[in-house]
C-alpha cells in the first residue's frame, strides 16, 4: 500500500530513509534497498541483533550496533533471516 501511495519504492536505498545506518563499507550501504530488507538479503549474519529486538532495545541503539559490524555476504545475493533490519 505504501508503494502504491508513492511513499517509497522497493529499490530505494535504505540510507535515504535511515541516514544514521552506516555500514562499514559505504559502497555496500548504497546498494542495500528496501527490497533487500524485505527479502532478508542485506548481507548481515542470520539472526544477528535479534536479541536486541527481543529485549526491546531502542532502534537507535540497534542501529549503532549494526554500524559496528561488517556484512557477512554480498547484498542481494544470500538469504539470511534478519529480524533487526526488518524491524
Amino acid at each position: 500500500m505504501l508503494i502504491q501511495e508513492g511513499k517509497f519504492r522497493l529499490d530505494d536505498p535504505v540510507n535515504k530513509y535511515i541516514p544514521e545506518l552506516k555500514i562499514k563499507t559505504k559502497s555496500v550501504m548504497d546498494t542495500i534497498t528496501i527490497r533487500d530488507i524485505l527479502s532478508h538479503t542485506t548481507g548481515y549474519v542470520q539472526h544477528a541483533f535479534s536479541n536486541l529486538v527481543d529485549d526491546n532495545v531502542p532502534m537507535d541503539q540497534i542501529i549503532k550496533a549494526m554500524n559496528r559490524y561488517p556484512l557477512k555476504d554480498r547484498v542481494g545475493k544470500v538469504y539470511n533471516y534478519q529480524n533487526a533490519t526488518f524491524a
